[in-house]
């Protein structure tokens, strides 16, 4: 970290958001959608000196999309992960139906934050977004600035855990695992809190 505009969003942007989530007794969300490759994906490992380590790899081209949403931030909600896998194309469609599921199982104010992918900031999103507007409020995210979506560490975090160095024949063998993958770390909210970034020093209680 360290741009101009990500410096702008922690000293300017954030304590708004901050003011809002108070205000509203809101909850924080970052958000973001990641793909788990069933061709798998390599990490450091071990072995022997002079032994090369083999990984099986099913060579097929597909991977699992998982919408996400994470509260890290102290309150009833924290360390909330709520995901979504979906075998849709990530489009408008397909997050407008993440964002109704996600409606329905929040009571209260919601304050998304999230990048700038072209289906976030669609026509039709930006429609459904007004539409929803009594409920729920997005900031975006400056451009090219990862390090500032705590929901980036959960990923790196689920991949490691869940699919790094690890063969999956079949697609399904590839869901299931990410599934538990997910669901495992979802019921250690305090460990991911850990996962706070350059939002550790900035932690609110929004509740």
């Amino acid at each position: 970290m360290g741009s101009h505009e990500a410096i702008l969003w922690l000293e300017e942007t954030w304590p708004k958001i901050v003011k809002l989530a108070q205000e509203k007794q809101a909850l924080i969300l970052f958000g973001d959608e990641v793909g788990f490759a069933q061709w798998g994906s390599l990490s450091y490992t071990w072995s022997l000196k002079g032994v090369q380590p083999t990984v099986l790899t099913s060579g097929i081209r597909r991977a699992y999309r998982v919408f996400g949403l994470f509260s890290p931030f102290e309150g009833p909600f924290q360390g909330r992960l709520m995901t979504k896998g979906t075998l849709e194309k990530l489009n408008s469609e397909s997050y407008q139906a993440f964002l109704v599921w996600v409606l329905e199982q929040i009571d209260g104010f919601v304050i998304l934050i999230q990048d700038n992918a072209p289906y976030h900031t669609s026509g039709r999103v930006q429609d459904f977004l007004r539409a929803h507007a009594e409920r729920l409020a997005v900031y975006q995210l400056p451009p090219y600035s990862p390090e500032l979506n705590p929901i980036e560490r959960v990923w790196k975090k689920a991949k490691k855990e869940g699919t790094h160095l690890r063969y999956f024949p079949t697609f399904a063998d590839l869901v299931a695992r990410v599934d538990k993958t997910l669901a495992d770390l979802a019921s250690k909210p305090h460990e991911l809190t850990n996962l706070l970034g350059e939002y550790r020093e900035l932690m609110p209680t929004v509740a």
